[in-house]
């Protein structure tokens, strides 16, 4: 069985990560959905993605910070992985 693509959705606003996690997934796509700054450093420090969804505006920081984030620290397991930010 094929290795599904890994997701980390980085939104707070509950109805947008509902239905872009609904709408992933039923792509075949694993989504790991997180709503801060510091609960998305702590998930690309701990695992690797294939892509990062990040919301620019985040309830603890800025989107902006967890890109500089994986890409600058050597804790990051993503380095290089793919991102989109996304906006209301």
């Amino acid at each position: 069985m094929a290795r599904l693509i890994q997701v980390l959705l980085v939104e707070d606003h509950l109805i947008l990560q509902r239905c872009t996690k609904s709408l992933l997934e039923n792509r075949g796509r694993e989504v790991t959905v997180v709503g801060t700054k510091e609960a998305a450093l702590n998930a690309v420090q701990s695992r690797i993605f294939d892509l990062l969804l990040i919301d620019i505006g985040l309830p603890d920081g800025s989107g902006w910070e967890v890109i500089e984030c994986c890409r600058e620290s050597s804790d990051s397991r993503n380095p290089l992985t793919p991102i989109v930010m996304v906006s209301a």
